[in-house]
């Protein structure tokens, strides 16, 4: 088994989570690989320092999440592939449970485990495959169109998380894959068309549909999970490099569907994110005349400038 990590500026999360996969991952032979991304917090310095056992692959730039996992995925021959996000805590065997499910279940390509949150509380992590009508049900929500009760009556966060389930209609996030290796025919793990980050998962796993695999959810296995961690340290440390990866959760959501739904639902989708956008700019130019925006809302003004323009004038990406 191949445990597959990024690294962008996580030290201080990612010297926890290579310390619970050492200490609890057990009868089970293993190998941890880790891809930094141009980190500048120290963190690659203290994993060679911590943990000699992890192989470290060292971009000068940070390459995405997609790309940095491919590298982990080209070395590695491993029968099982774990993809796992470097803010995610581990608190049990659950690699080895995942494996026995795995090995029992042969027409399952991918199994997810429940994940949680360190306050206990079980993370939402169905999401529907990017489109329009999870763009739609976002955007009626967001602007309070829809009420919550109704949003998740509609959203696949709707679900029990208790409960064993084959996923059909969405996708699960990927902050921890237990990945059968067999079932990835192409010559990489993520299609690295993708931006930075967002969109990869869902794709990998509706590639892996239209070739007939199965994807479970196996609640028995648990795992911890910060959440956004690299996103949210970003807007607090490097805002411009925020900006690029909040446009490039837009971007990605775009290029998906150009792939997988065809050009005219891309543009369909366009029109609805960019008519959602202008309303929002409208609305915030209103607030700023009027006074009553802080500086926090100026920089979400420039953002939704910046995704309107991106929406609007870009040139598709090429499938």
């Amino acid at each position: 088994m191949t445990i597959s990590i990024v690294n962008f500026d996580t030290k201080d999360v990612i010297l926890d989570c290579l310390a619970s996969i050492f200490k609890y991952t057990k009868d089970i032979d293993f190998e941890v690989i880790v891809v930094d991304n141009g980190s500048t917090d120290g963190s690659v310095e203290l994993i060679k320092s911590k943990f000699p056992r992890v192989k470290l692959i060292c971009n000068n730039k940070n390459e995405g999440f997609g790309p940095a996992h491919n590298k982990s995925f080209r070395i590695s021959n491993a029968k099982y592939f774990v993809v796992l996000n470097s803010d995610v805590i581990i608190n049990s065997n659950v690699f080895f449970e995942l494996k026995n499910f795995m090995d029992k279940n042969p027409e399952i390509a991918l199994v997810v485990p429940k994940v949680k949150y360190p306050t206990g509380d079980i993370q939402d992590i169905f999401r529907f495959y990017p489109g329009i009508k999870e763009t739609v049900l976002g955007a009626l929500y967001t602007f309070n169109i829809i009420d919550k009760e109704r949003f998740f009556k509609y959203s696949t966060r709707n679900c029990d998380y208790n409960k064993f389930k084959i996923l059909e209609n969405e996708y699960a996030m990927g902050c921890c894959y237990f990945l059968r290796r067999s079932s990835i025919t192409e010559p990489y793990l993520f299609d690295e068309k993708f931006s930075l980050v967002y969109s990869e998962d869902a794709d990998l796993c509706y590639r892996l549909k239209k070739q007939n695999f199965k994807i479970a959810y196996y609640p028995n296995a648990s795992v911890i999970h910060y959440g956004g961690y690299t996103v949210k340290n970003k807007k607090k440390q490097d805002y411009g490099l925020y900006r690029k990866i909040r446009i490039s959760f837009w971007k990605n959501k775009f290029y998906f569907v150009r792939k997988h739904r065809g050009f005219l639902k891309e543009v369909v989708l366009r029109i609805i994110v960019a008519t959602a956008f202008a309303i929002t700019l409208f609305f915030k130019l209103i607030r700023l005349i009027l006074g009553k925006n802080n500086p926090e809302s100026k920089r979400n003004l420039q953002l939704y400038w910046s995704i309107l323009i991106y929406t609007v004038f870009s040139k598709p990406k090429q499938i």
